[in-house]
């Protein structure tokens, strides 16, 4: 089978799983056709031969209940046409805008900025990729703004790392399509701190994505594959597939690197948005996301990305007053708690997949514990210097707020290896809710 060939057919399969409509998907093209003018460009008929919507008719609302979750001889997607679409230009002058707004992003693009607009330029944006970078636009403005950060970021790291300009343009490409998946998803989903039952479900857009890409764009499988892994880690605790540090694309590490620090400087009112007790220490909390777990990004990536937010001088940043104690006691108590349980799990586990995951589980808490234990925090004899000194303090409080984030990813990432294998989920109930502790 010749390359060419087995393209075609892996883009075929991936096609046909969009044939039934899904529900959510269905909604925002509902919504959008009654902001903007939506087009059948074929007829959508249903796999039974039965004419659904005439071609150039106008859709509106009732092709909501006409559509339902019918499964269609053609993919929704490829029937459809916005008049006028989103359009590369706009995207461009999207990403010009944000950066203006956001000096931070101007930073962190550094030289790499004109490479956004040039890449941008070239994007061949088909039908149903244009229609779900409309529907973000218009909907998941969050969303949305943070693929066009990621970008950003992207152009950055290309540049700072002196890639070659067809990995540079790659690069730039993935983060902005990284997460057309969530528009498949519930949208109720999406922001926020879900269970980990619920998250799972979130777990899957990177598989929708690249599933979506391959079905509906020319973009090269390399593009989509950054798509597919771009929130696995190396030390197995991404997703959706945990992969080990070897198996990921050092590309896709790099759209996961740049997705990240997009969310920490967007904040916005999801979990990753700023305590407001923290002050202004943009640059202090994205140097800790990123080097909190050894080898989880390339050195010399976290590198580019912290020579370029230092101009940011947040000297003034901290704490004044308030109890540290009651701050980082709870967040100590949850470790100790955690580890006990995965201790448990590793030793007596039902089944040799638990113990594997009891095990995984042991090795990420005791790890965030040393982050901790470095701080001094244990030593409660030093906790009134900490309450004295407001950048101290400011700055030990980033590394427990970045702490308490990885113990609720654990968790999801512990339901979810459980799921995944098939395992009884009884046995983790106890250290998912551990793990899932608010702060």
């Amino acid at each position: 089978m010749s390359d060419t060939t087995g393209l075609i057919e892996r883009a075929a399969r991936a096609r046909s799983a969009f044939s039934t409509v899904n529900p959510h998907c269905l909604q925002s093209i509902v919504r959008l056709a009654q902001e903007m003018t939506l087009v059948a460009c074929c007829d959508l008929v249903d796999e039974d031969g039965t004419t659904l919507c005439a071609s150039g008719a106008t859709v509106s609302r009732s092709i909501e209940l006409t559509l339902g979750e019918r499964r269609l001889q053609q993919p929704l997607e490829t029937s459809l046409e916005l008049v006028p679409g989103i359009s590369p230009a706009v995207i461009a002058d999207d990403c010009l805008a944000l950066m203006r707004q956001t000096p931070a992003l101007a930073l962190l693009a550094g030289s790499g900025r004109a490479a956004v607009a040039r890449v941008v330029g070239k994007l061949p944006l088909s039908g149903p990729l244009a229609l779900l970078l409309c529907i973000a636009r218009q909907f998941n403005p969050a969303s949305y703004q943070n693929s066009l950060a990621a970008m950003i970021v992207c152009a950055g790291l290309a540049d700072g790392l002196d890639l070659a300009e067809q990995d540079a343009e790659l690069l730039i490409l993935a983060a902005l399509v990284k997460d057309v998946g969530e528009s498949y998803l519930n949208p109720q989903l999406i922001d926020g701190r879900l269970p980990a039952r619920e998250w799972q479900q979130v777990a899957a857009h990177p598989a929708i994505g690249h599933a979506f890409l391959t079905a509906f764009t020319d973009f090269p499988p390399a593009l989509a594959e950054c798509v597919l892994q771009h929130h696995e880690r190396g030390d197995g605790s991404g997703y959706p597939r945990q992969l080990a540090a070897a198996q990921i694309d050092p590309l896709a590490t790099l759209v996961g690197l740049a997705d990240c620090v997009a969310a920490l400087v967007m904040g916005g009112a999801g979990e990753f948005a700023l305590d407001a007790r923290l002050g202004s220490c943009l640059g202090e909390r994205v140097a800790v996301a990123l080097t909190l777990i050894p080898g989880e990004f390339p050195p010399a990536a976290v590198a580019v990305v912290a020579a370029a937010l230092a101009p940011l001088a947040e000297a003034g940043s901290g704490i004044a007053g308030g109890s540290f104690a009651q701050r980082i006691l709870p967040t100590l108590q949850q470790i100790r708690s955690a580890r006990l349980l995965a201790e448990a799990l590793a030793q007596s586990a039902p089944t040799p997949g638990l113990a594997t995951i009891g095990s995984f589980s042991l090795a990420a808490i005791r790890g965030l514990d040393k982050s901790l234990r470095a701080t001094g925090v244990y030593d409660l004899s030093q906790l009134g210097v900490l309450e004295s000194d407001a950048q101290l303090m400011g700055k030990t409080c980033l590394i427990v707020d970045e702490v308490g984030w990885r113990l609720r990813h654990l968790a999801r990432n512990v339901y979810l290896r459980s799921a995944q294998n098939g395992e009884d989920l009884a046995p983790v109930a106890e250290l998912v809710a551990i793990l899932s502790a608010p702060d």
